[in-house]
């Protein structure tokens, strides 16, 4: 069972499509876009395909950037690259990956508070929607780049140490990263 839904307005287009995904489910999924979409604007529809898998038990679900596009030197998301460069930059393909946990028992209702020990299904998307948009970095928790890449992702930018420098810095032609 296949499904697609489109959320459209003045500011953006959500192209989701899900493969074996409960309608239930994806109607979660729209609503979620459809509260990123009060606050980004982009003419290039954001395409997301949407999958209900089993997972590890301590992941409930997850979401992200499809492919990066260097830009100046610097990995941008896919949709947000989209948005700077004015255009589609990988065909037909999903800008965003999201995979839902089929083994936890979910909230589905956005318009009412679960009960205790349920998983609200709404809040997770959101919050999966913001990875899947980009907001994630390429730095490891030992202060390296991640080997996919040798350039940082535009969010690396902002990653600042204890005393709030940034980390990431240009040297000629090339990005490091800070040591102490």
């Amino acid at each position: 069972h296949s499904s697609a839904q489109e959320l459209k307005n003045s500011n953006i287009t959500f192209e989701l499509q899900g493969t074996e995904v409960p309608d239930s489910i994806m109607n979660v999924v729209l609503y979620s876009a459809t509260v990123w979409s009060n606050y980004i604007a982009t003419k290039t529809p954001i395409r997301v395909s949407v999958s209900w898998q089993e997972l590890q038990s301590n992941v409930n679900a997850y979401a992200k950037p499809t492919n990066y596009y260097a830009i100046n030197g610097i990995y941008y998301p896919c949709a947000l690259a989209e948005k700077i460069l004015g255009k589609n930059l990988n065909g037909s393909n999903a800008d965003i990956e999201v995979v839902i946990n089929k083994n936890i028992t979910w909230h589905l209702n956005p318009e009412t508070i679960p009960s205790e020990g349920i998983y609200d299904l709404a809040t997770t998307l959101i919050h999966e929607f913001a990875h899947g948009l980009g907001l994630i970095g390429n730095i490891t928790s030992d202060c390296l780049l991640n080997s996919d890449f040798s350039t940082p992702a535009i969010y690396d930018m902002f990653v600042c140490d204890s005393v709030v420098k940034p980390i990431v810095y240009k040297d000629a032609n090339s990005y490091s990263i800070k040591s102490e």
